[in-house]
């Protein structure tokens, strides 16, 4: 009687699919943490364009007008420089509000008009509606303008900038290393099944011996 061949059988993992570490599912963690860095930064980025800092109203030199802020604080901003200027500012019920001089110079574009940050309210002030009376100094053209807005820095701004740039370059790089160390151990662990036994599993697909119970 002819002996029938041997059945080839499975390795434990299946033929030619050893079981590698790390899993694959690493890269699919790779790309999250990369889309979700991206995700935040467009937040941030959004974020930040719309707190631009600017003037919501503007008042003539020598004007009263009343200005709602929906924003905590307040600043009084000139369309010149050098300017200078006072201003009066009170709340709702009649109470002024305390403004002080800003460190440093600040300037921002609004509508195509330039303009440099004067004063800001000392302490936090609610949102609400305000009454604001500014005149010039003597040595500022009578043709200067006010502009009142929330208490928004633009350094506060830049640096949410920065932070969405770095939110970016962080996720990107986490990413990157995730992805090249998964790949790196893969091919180390795929190298070391494949030297005891070539590019074959273990047995070459066939059983050691033949199956029990067969008689020729």
């Amino acid at each position: 009687m002819t002996t029938p061949p041997y059945q080839p059988y499975d390795t434990p993992h299946g033929p030619g699919q050893p079981d590698v570490k790390p899993s694959k599912a690493l890269y699919g963690v790779a790309v999250g943490v990369f889309v979700l860095a991206l995700v935040g930064a467009a937040l941030l980025g959004y974020r930040a364009v719309t707190s631009f800092p600017g003037p919501v109203a503007e008042l003539a030199a020598g004007e009263e007008r009343q200005i709602t802020l929906d924003e905590e604080g307040l600043t009084v901003f000139v369309d010149r420089t050098p300017a200078s200027g006072q201003c009066r500012v009170t709340d709702g019920g009649g109470t002024p509000v305390e403004l002080g001089p800003t460190k440093g110079t600040e300037t921002v574009t609004a509508s195509g008009t330039e303009w440099q940050v004067l004063l800001r309210s000392a302490n936090p002030v609610p949102s609400g509606t305000y009454t604001v009376t500014c005149v010039a100094t003597a040595d500022t053209p009578e043709t200067i303008r006010f502009g009142v807005g929330p208490h928004t820095s633009v350094f506060g701004m830049v640096a949410m900038i920065f932070s969405a740039f770095g939110l970016a370059l962080l996720g990107s790089l986490i990413a990157v290393i995730i992805g090249l160390v998964t790949f790196f151990r893969r091919r180390s662990a795929l190298r070391k099944l494949q030297q005891p036994y070539g590019m074959n599993p273990p047995y070459g697909g066939y059983p050691p011996y033949p199956p029990h119970g067969y008689t020729g």
